[in-house]
């Protein structure tokens, strides 16, 4: 059982038994800071859409879907998230400093950072290579995921390259 005691934004601080404290801990979701925990809104959707905790919030039972109500994207970002606890990798939400939310992901050694995009959706150029830029000064790879309208999820690489190294091929004429 997990009892919210606040909430600020994507964030919710909640209060909960030492053993499902230690659960979470095992998980490796949340934030354990001086006896609650500090979920991101997508941990607590996980945790309540995977049956693995119920939440309370003023006697109240919460549901996961409500949780996304108020978030935009919050549907493709739980999804892609889903999908790398699936992949058995270690996830943490970093989710300040941009517009978009992104993942910080360890499995087998490697590091990468994630970017959940909606099939159709555009990032701009300049904020693409500041998150490869990110990924690079935190010793990851950058994953671009885009998920279609059916919830399935690809990953695309996305690293810097230098245009002048470039060959240009010959034009021909048709």
């Amino acid at each position: 059982m997990l009892r919210i005691v606040k909430r600020s934004g994507r964030r919710f601080v909640v209060v909960c038994s030492p053993n499902m404290s230690r659960k979470l801990k095992q998980l490796g979701i949340g934030e354990s800071k001086n006896g609650v925990v500090e979920l991101d809104v997508l941990e607590l959707a996980y945790l309540l859409w995977s049956r693995k905790a119920v939440a309370t919030q003023d006697d109240c039972l919460l549901e996961w879907l409500d949780l996304l109500a108020n978030h935009d994207d919050a549907a493709t970002e739980l999804i892609v998230y889903i999908d790398l606890l699936k992949r058995h990798c270690r996830v943490t939400v970093l989710s300040e400093k941009s517009k978009l939310v992104r993942f910080l992901v360890s499995k087998s050694g490697e590091r990468f950072m994630v970017i959940p995009l909606r099939e159709g959706s555009s990032i701009e150029s300049q904020e693409l290579i500041s998150h490869v830029r990110e990924a690079s000064l935190n010793a990851c790879k950058l994953l671009l995921a885009l998920v279609d309208s059916r919830g399935s999820v690809v990953y695309y690489e996305a690293e810097r390259f230098d245009a002048n190294s470039v060959k240009h091929s010959q034009a021909r004429e048709l």
